[in-house]
């Protein structure tokens, strides 16, 4: 976790993106490029402490099939940020349907070389009713991954 902020540092949970891939059946790529966002980032905490805390940096893994992933936004029609992944490099050409919060941002990408196919859901924004508009649940595994600030706030899931 971050000092400021309550999200994952992407960089220090290859091993927990490891373990859920074991336990879906799958095999990753751990050969990672780490990279430092240019700007500083001040954690949600940051501005609440009401304390002169340092900014901290940003650590963000790359590889070839983060790389070579396309991303379609089905809210926006456009590619470019959520929704449906596409891997070309994938192994046996598996789907993953991931359920989660802004924490499952993290660790999608880290999933990405054991799936030819991740789709993101955040039911927070979208009504369960029309999931099936959108996916395709057959032949898929599904990972549900929350923060326990919206497990234990369940009102915000629809």
């Amino acid at each position: 976790y971050y000092r400021t902020d309550t999200h994952w540092r992407q960089e220090r949970i290859t091993d927990v993106a490891e373990r859920l891939a074991q336990a879906m059946g799958v095999t990753l790529t751990q050969n990672y490029e780490e990279s430092v966002l240019e700007r500083d980032f001040y954690g949600v905490y940051c501005g609440q402490s009401a304390l002169p805390l340092a900014p901290e940096s940003i650590h963000y893994l790359i590889n070839d099939a983060i790389r070579d992933c396309t991303v379609y936004d089905y809210q926006n029609n456009r590619t470019g940020t959520v929704y449906a992944m596409e891997n070309p490099s994938a192994q046996r050409g598996r789907e993953l349907v991931l359920f989660r919060d802004s924490f499952g941002s993290s660790i999608a990408p880290l999933l990405l070389s054991g799936y030819s196919r991740i789709t993101l859901v955040d039911i927070r924004y979208i009504q369960p009713d029309y999931l099936g508009q959108f996916i395709d649940f057959e032949d898929c595994d599904v990972l549900f991954l929350y923060s326990s600030l919206v497990l234990n706030n369940s009102d915000t899931l629809k």
